[in-house]
């Protein structure tokens, strides 16, 4: 079984698998690998050919990201965990499995469907996986998403400093409202 695996690396802390490791495993179990970090400005390219079987390994934005590539598509998806807080792989009950479980388990497991809903604005239309956000988080994180912001954080615990310090600057510059 041919498997695309795309990864961020930098999900999570420092104690999640690096890119050897996870490909070894999935190796290991006997599945063909494609690798595609997330990271790389042209990821989804992975997808035109990807196989049998589409693996997100990261946090939720990483989970999300996939598929809402994947929305409307016949590949199954499966959801390798590395996040700090990944709602959606809690929702599916897969945080408290280990790597090698949740590997194992693809060859006999049964793919289950997902909705998402579609937003549409002045910014164009997107497919909503995980949730919606608005106002000061949904801005300081679209303003992260769209620059460079996390270039030189090396680890999570600096992504949420950044993210925090963008948020305290916007916040300052926030007019009160009655």
């Amino acid at each position: 079984m041919k498997v695309t695996l795309l990864h961020n690396s930098k999900a999570g802390d420092d104690k999640q698998p690096s890119k050897d490791v996870l490909l070894s495993l999935i190796e290991q179990a006997g599945y063909e690998v494609n690798y595609q970090s997330t990271k790389h400005h042209n990821w989804f390219a992975a997808l035109e050919n990807p196989g049998n079987l589409v693996v997100a390994a990261g946090g939720a934005g990483t989970v999300g990201k996939v598929a809402q590539r994947l929305v409307g598509q016949e590949i199954p998806m499966a959801v390798l965990p590395l996040g700090t807080a990944n709602n959606i792989a809690k929702t599916l009950g897969l945080m408290d499995i280990p790597l090698e479980q949740l590997i194992e388990g693809w060859a006999n497991a049964q793919p289950i469907k997902f909705d998402s809903a579609i937003a549409s604005g002045v910014w164009g239309t997107t497919q909503l996986i995980e949730s919606l956000g608005m106002g000061l988080f949904a801005h300081t994180m679209s303003k992260v998403e769209n620059s460079s912001h996390l270039k030189y954080a090396a680890t999570a615990e600096d992504e949420l400093t950044t993210v925090l310090d963008l948020l305290k600057q916007r916040v300052s510059r926030c007019p009160a409202r009655c």
